[in-house]
């Protein structure tokens, strides 16, 4: 599964979901690489509640950015494509302490 920005709004090579919504994309993936996601399951809460809050700001025109090589987040943030400072992602631990980047 893979996609860059410079693909646009052709996510994953897919021509017809241009005008999808987060969560449509999110279903459409699971649909589309089953087999990757099935390997994926199991409990982790921070990460399912950090995914649910990138979808939903994601809606309001805040995509995530990860990386940018013009870009300095402040610990615990990440960038989005409308500057607004989002959640990192919680990063795993043996404790599950809910911990972010």
């Amino acid at each position: 599964a893979c996609y860059s920005s410079t693909d646009g709004n052709h996510y994953f090579g897919w021509e017809d979901a241009q005008t999808d919504n987060p969560i449509q994309l999110a279903d459409r993936f699971e649909e589309q690489f089953r087999e990757l996601c099935e390997s994926c399951r199991g409990a982790n809460s921070p990460y399912t509640q950090w995914l649910t809050y990138i979808a939903r700001m994601s809606g309001m025109g805040h995509l995530p950015v990860m990386y940018a090589e013009y870009a300095t987040y402040k610990p615990g943030s990440i960038g989005s494509t409308s500057g607004q400072p989002l959640e990192a992602p919680p990063i795993p631990s043996r404790s599950n302490e809910d911990s972010r980047v």
